[in-house]
């Protein structure tokens, strides 16, 4: 390690994070992921700041990051010197293979969340692989407005809504309940499921109540398409659920809840708003991809890292 750095297992008092921490790097977060971690922290000694952080679930003789989240990986500061950060993954590296760990897998947010690509160029020169390659799409938002970004096969989906008189608007997250039921049924009726049960999601939202966002589409008095969004950074959102009732199918109802929701954040400073990924049973679903990104959206990769340390 670079003389004036060392790496510590537990953040010690009076050190903050000189890294912006993602939601699910927060540490309430992580215990409700799991309650088994291995803990890194990259100390700068001339700032009393930390420059890096890794957080891994251990199972059996595996480290894994996240373990029930949609990524994880290291969290660095944007200044921090390349070989720091590449001292930073082997003293890591060291450690589990002292603790008996045998294997590590790493699952990075978008590339679009961070500026630049200097993690994965150490990971994959210190000898990682890529396990999962699967690609995501965001909006990066800007002066534009929604409607400026969509392009011609969308366009009239939107003025369709228009004529239709439909509502989209944010929700109060007291009707979680009813939300997540809607979504189910929508994914019901494309026999798919969604990932988390109410009671786990009940708990990630009582835990971070401000964090998570409702929103939805009416036709008349009916809901006919809903998304929460979960708010991943103080200006970084990730919509997690979204559906729409096969019925109306004809009026394409999340590309105007998708208006909503752009107008929303573009209105509370949000600059990425993440649509997620269009992998489906492990497969990229391109007429999805083609859909995000005909809305407006850029593809951003999304890669896991899989390293084995014997």
């Amino acid at each position: 390690m670079k003389k004036g750095y060392r790496v510590v297992r537990e953040l010690p008092p009076g050190i903050t994070p000189d890294y912006d921490l993602f939601l699910f790097h927060h540490p309430v977060h992580l215990q409700l992921q799991s309650d088994s971690w291995m803990h890194f922290f990259l100390i700068r000694a001339s700032s009393n700041k930390a420059e890096a952080q890794l957080s891994l679930h251990v199972k059996g003789d595996q480290a894994l990051s996240p373990i029930r989240a949609p990524f994880g990986s290291v969290l660095y500061a944007s200044h921090i010197l390349p070989q720091v950060l590449r001292d930073f993954v082997e003293t890591v590296e060291i450690e589990l293979s002292e603790a008996g760990i045998s294997s590590i897998k790493l699952t990075e947010p978008p590339s679009y969340y961070r500026r630049g690509d200097l993690l994965h160029h150490i990971l994959l020169q210190s000898g990682y692989r890529i396990g999962k390659a699967e690609l995501s799409a965001g909006f990066l938002i800007d002066k534009k407005k929604f409607v400026e970004k969509l392009d011609d096969w969308e366009l009239p989906k939107w003025k369709l809504a228009l004529s239709k008189k439909l509502q989209a608007k944010a929700l109060p997250i007291s009707k979680l309940d009813q939300a997540y039921a809607f979504l189910s049924r929508c994914r019901e009726e494309r026999d798919q499921a969604l990932s988390m049960t109410l009671q786990d999601l009940r708990k990630t939202v009582e835990a971070f109540p401000k964090a998570f966002l409702l929103f939805g589409v009416y036709l008349g008095k009916e809901l006919i398409a809903a998304t929460l969004v979960i708010q991943v950074a103080r200006d970084i959102w990730y919509t997690f659920y979204t559906g729409h009732l096969k019925k109306f199918d004809n009026l394409s109802p999340v590309v105007y809840l998708t208006g909503e929701i752009y107008r929303q954040a573009s209105r509370r400073k949000v600059r990425l708003l993440d649509l997620g990924t269009s992998t489906v049973d492990g497969t990229t679903n391109f007429n999805l991809l083609e859909f995000k990104l005909r809305l407006g959206a850029v593809p951003g990769s999304k890669l896991t890292f899989e390293k084995d340390l014997r």
